[in-house]
């Protein structure tokens, strides 16, 4: 018994990861008409297959959907005391042949830079696509609301362009979520 209790005294807890699906139902974000499929359907879908992922690594994570409008979204993710953060997004642009990967972190973040770099670095090399780097926003930025009024390391994920419909048919939700939970476990580790 006194084993048992020095053994669970001595472990870390494991965090808790927030998985949260960009947009809603009522605010699907981009879309793209040529294959008729929103950023909030790609988002839901990667967000299932990462919190799959982390199910399988023993990894605790949860998912966060936008119920209560953007405005409050911080407040909502605020309030499930995770210990960092993923908001999984699409770009979009006028231009269709765009494409590329980025993640953005708040600017005064040095933590949320590091989570940024490492899973930014992991879907560029699962994705072999055009490297967009990190893009570090204030409140004024897109995305830049949620990420400064959060309290936990957050990043917001932009992993291809939407809009370039190649892109999307030729997505891996699998291989992609499997380069986000490793770069995961690669910022926890470092």
């Amino acid at each position: 018994m006194l084993n048992e209790v020095k053994r669970l005294i001595g472990e870390k807890k494991q965090p808790l990861l927030g998985i949260v699906i960009g947009h809603s139902e009522k605010s699907p974000g981009a879309y793209n008409n040529e294959i008729g499929i929103s950023e909030y359907t790609l988002n839901k879908e990667l967000a299932i297959e990462v919190k799959e992922e982390c199910d399988r690594r023993s990894i605790n994570a949860i998912i966060i959907h936008r119920l209560n409008g953007y405005k409050n979204l911080p407040d909502d993710i605020n309030k499930t005391n995770i210990d960092y953060c993923i908001s999984i997004h699409h770009n979009a642009t006028s231009d269709k042949t765009v494409n590329g990967t980025e993640t953005l972190c708040y600017h005064k973040s040095k933590i949320s830079n590091k989570f940024a770099f490492a899973v930014n670095g992991q879907m560029v090399l699962a994705l072999n696509t055009r490297n967009r780097g990190i893009k570090k926003v204030n409140s004024e930025n897109r995305g830049g609301y949620v990420l400064k009024y959060t309290t936990m390391p957050m990043i917001l994920l932009e992993p291809y362009f939407m809009s370039n419909t190649n892109a999307v048919q030729n997505r891996n939700t699998k291989k992609l979520a499997t380069a986000i939970v490793d770069g995961y476990e690669n910022f926890l580790n470092s």
